[in-house]
């Protein structure tokens, strides 16, 4: 990964400097012209920012699960017209479905140059899918969707 958003217009002629006299225990980054508080607080803000957005993405993850649930208890299965075990079928096959795309997507996801790309288009997919799961009507329509 290079450094050179965060650093800015610094000479980076070298990525580490090796040979080093200063430094016993290893070789070090080339910042001895940038404040290092500086450079600290910009990866800081970086790592907040896409942690913040990755944890925000993952409690939607789960209210997406969990809605499935809590419609069931105001009355999902009278409206769809579901008896019996129908109702544990459609979580099932909700499940199913996380499971098996959950590691070709994570291999897809390692070979990508830009997984933003990748990621973001998932999350318009699952905003599609979710948006079709709130105008059926059938429980076909709701297995298919």
């Amino acid at each position: 990964m290079s450094y050179l958003p965060l650093l800015g217009s610094i000479d980076s002629s070298s990525h580490y400097d090796a040979t080093s006299s200063r430094s016993s225990d290893g070789p070090t980054l080339p910042l001895d012209d940038v404040d290092r508080s500086i450079v600290e607080k910009r990866l800081l803000r970086k790592l907040d920012l896409r942690v913040a957005f990755l944890v925000l993405i993952y409690i939607m993850n789960i209210m997406d699960r969990a809605n499935l649930t809590a419609a069931r208890l105001r009355g999902l299965e009278e409206d769809l017209g579901m008896t019996g075990n129908q109702f544990n079928t459609l979580i099932s096959i909700l499940y199913v479905g996380y499971l098996l795309t959950q590691a070709p997507s994570n291999m897809i996801l390692h070979h990508m140059k830009r997984p933003s790309l990748y990621l973001s288009g998932c999350m318009v997919t699952w905003a599609v899918i979710t948006m079709c799961m709130g105008v059926v009507s059938t429980l076909v329509s709701s297995i298919l969707a």
